[in-house]
């Protein structure tokens, strides 16, 4: 379909299988430019002004931007789940360890600004940061709110930068692997592994990130591996037995069950007013 608008009768279209769109200006196809009337080499894009065509040019991207700045502004007022702004054990010696804060503690806000998120938390604590003067946390320990100073004097800028939460000692709590897939005939199919499933602990062991889980299982190709999970809220421990696979190139063999793993992390769904949703997609 398309039709010619306006008094330059430009023509819209749309396609059958509208992917994406384009614009074609009048006189931009090569020997075109020979087959125009008079009239039209008069309106065709080369005899535009340099700002007419500038601004042509700058139209598509700005449009780009404008739609996706939209798109963002629905989707955080519709909400968005992000994870909850709490740490698992800070390193010793650290800031996050020096200034008292322990495992499980929840920032609520940093210098009297309102913490949703761990996302939030990351941007709030960098721009703290930055001045080296003293950022004043409000922190919620076990059912208690609690107030925590970080002393930022001896923080070096240029790891500030590169790790923003490495170098204040915050590392995000909560964390848990979760089985997202499962491959047919696989030892993780035979031992009654599911996709959805949760896993806790490897042979005793807590555990909180794929690569942890994934390192202990190469390691033990042919040994029962020990896996306690969770499943719709109920707690059953599961014995795998890796298979051994054996690289071509070096000849070493690791383990293997055959389920896609993921860490996830406890989310908080955030919801933000209008003016706050077009601050977010700006």
């Amino acid at each position: 379909y398309s039709r010619r608008f306006g008094k330059d009768q430009t023509e819209w279209a749309l396609s059958a299988i509208p992917l994406g769109g384009y614009v074609k200006m009048l006189g931009e196809t090569t020997g075109l430019e020979l087959e125009l009337s008079d009239i039209q080499r008069e309106r065709s894009f080369e005899r535009a002004s340099l700002r007419s065509r500038a601004l042509v040019i700058v139209a598509g991207p700005i449009a780009n931007l404008i739609l996706a700045s939209l798109l963002y502004s629905v989707l955080s007022w519709n909400g968005l789940s992000e994870p909850v702004a709490q740490i698992a054990a800070p390193p010793a010696s650290s800031i996050a360890a020096n200034s008292g804060l322990v495992a499980g503690d929840q920032i609520v806000s940093v210098n009297d600004q309102r913490t949703e998120s761990w996302n939030a938390l990351r941007l709030q604590l960098f721009d703290a940061a930055l001045g080296k003067e003293p950022i004043f946390l409000e922190i919620v320990r076990n059912g208690t709110p609690a107030a925590v100073v970080l002393d930022t004097t001896q923080l070096v800028t240029d790891v500030l930068e590169k790790d923003p939460m490495g170098a204040l000692g915050f590392e995000l709590s909560g964390l848990h692997v979760e089985v997202s897939g499962v491959v047919p005939g696989s030892a993780a199919q035979k031992a009654g592994l599911q996709g959805g499933d949760i896993v806790r602990t490897v042979d005793g062991d807590p555990v909180g990130r794929a690569t942890i889980l994934i390192e202990h299982v190469r390691a033990r190709p042919g040994y029962p591996t020990r896996l306690g999970i969770e499943r719709e809220g109920a707690v059953m421990d599961i014995s795998v037995i890796p298979d051994s696979v054996t690289d071509s190139a070096t000849s070493v063999v690791t383990g293997r069950i055959g389920a896609s793993l993921a860490t996830r992390a406890t989310t908080v769904l955030i919801h933000q007013g209008f003016l706050g949703g077009l601050h977010a997609g700006v």
